[in-house]
């Protein structure tokens, strides 16, 4: 009986997010989309290019120095971008944790309700004298 009560509810508010998804998506783009228009640009630099590296075979001392001098100029550069990207990464995974933990006792404590108000009904339907039928448990919770 709990777990048909619980299913009916858990049911009705499947049912009315599916709903108001449907209802939601005529006039909001399609959840990719949405998403994606959601994310913030990101505040790092964008990747830059990498430089030409010479063929160390056939290269002379000259063209090395010169490669070697544009390649550490890059590495910097992108060591800095990359690492911008990481802290933005870690703020995302921060965020993404909170979230989970906000669900996770929201879903506990509407799963703690709901076998309480069960434990409850099915007390009440218990008792003598009182009569319930599938309507009316199934009503009941509303």
């Amino acid at each position: 009986m709990k777990v048909l009560i619980g299913a009916i509810a858990a049911a009705a508010l499947m049912l009315g997010g599916v709903a108001e998804a449907q209802t939601a998506a005529t006039t909001t783009p399609a959840p990719a989309a949405a998403a994606a228009a959601s994310i913030p640009p990101s505040r790092c630099p964008a990747a830059i290019a990498p430089p030409n590296i010479p063929d160390g075979a056939t290269a002379d001392q000259r063209a090395m120095t010169a490669a070697y001098e544009a390649f550490d100029a890059w590495r910097q550069a992108a060591l800095e971008i990359v690492n911008c990207r990481r802290a933005e990464h870690d703020e995302g995974v921060d965020f993404v944790r909170a979230r989970e933990a906000e669900y996770s006792a929201m879903s506990e404590s509407m799963n703690a309700t709901i076998n309480a108000w069960n434990t409850a009904h099915d007390a009440y339907c218990g008792r003598r004298g009182n009569h319930c039928t599938d309507a009316a448990q199934s009503n009941a919770h509303h």
